[in-house]
């Protein structure tokens, strides 16, 4: 089994490489867009073809911009997406309102979150445009290097230790990076 699926995912990652970035550009957009599909499949894809520096960063920049257009999509069309959407997801955007920059990146950073439900969360909510960008692009880069270094290998990951150290590390830098950003630049106010 385990040749199978290596060798499925070698056919994969060949296939991307074929055809270049946009690819897994491609393929983590549309995840932020159908939340039926698996962003940790796609950026381990994205680490075995393009390696990892370039995996992330290609994985990191779909995924925010992804997020914008699912953000975007939604606050166009606030009024439809009051009447059907989840009353969870209502009462969660209401939250949104009040909340701050460095909370709303925690919540980005979290890899088991659901992404989609976050955006169409603020989609809703009355949070700025800016504040949520700004949340976003600090936050989603330690969930991407979550899934970089845990969806390559997850049994290795867990037999080593150290890389769950450096992801609570990015989690907390990106806490802190947020909370200077916010006092630095007055975000509140966005």
């Amino acid at each position: 089994m385990e040749h199978i699926i290596a060798s499925i995912v070698k056919e994969i990652s060949d296939f991307m490489k074929d055809f270049g970035l946009i690819t897994g550009f491609l393929l983590v957009v549309l995840e932020s867009l159908i939340p039926m599909l698996p962003l940790s499949a796609f950026v381990m894809l994205n680490v075995i073809s393009y390696g990892k520096i370039l995996g992330i960063i290609v994985s990191w920049i779909g995924t925010v911009i992804g997020s914008i257009l699912a953000f975007s999509i939604v606050r166009k069309f606030k009024g439809y997406y009051l009447r059907k959407t989840n009353k969870e997801i209502i009462r969660f955007s209401k939250r949104l309102n009040n909340i701050s920059i460095p909370s709303i990146a925690i919540i980005f950073s979290i890899p088991f979150a659901p992404s989609f439900a976050i955006n169409i969360g603020a989609g809703l909510s009355n949070i700025s445009k800016n504040k949520y960008i700004i949340s976003l692009i600090i936050g989603k880069l330690p969930m991407i290097v979550f899934w970089a270094l845990i969806g390559k290998n997850v049994i290795e990951s867990i037999k080593e230790p150290i890389i769950l150290v450096k992801i609570f590390i990015m989690i907390l830098l990106t806490y802190i990076v947020s909370k200077i950003l916010n006092k630095v630049l007055k975000l509140e106010e966005l």
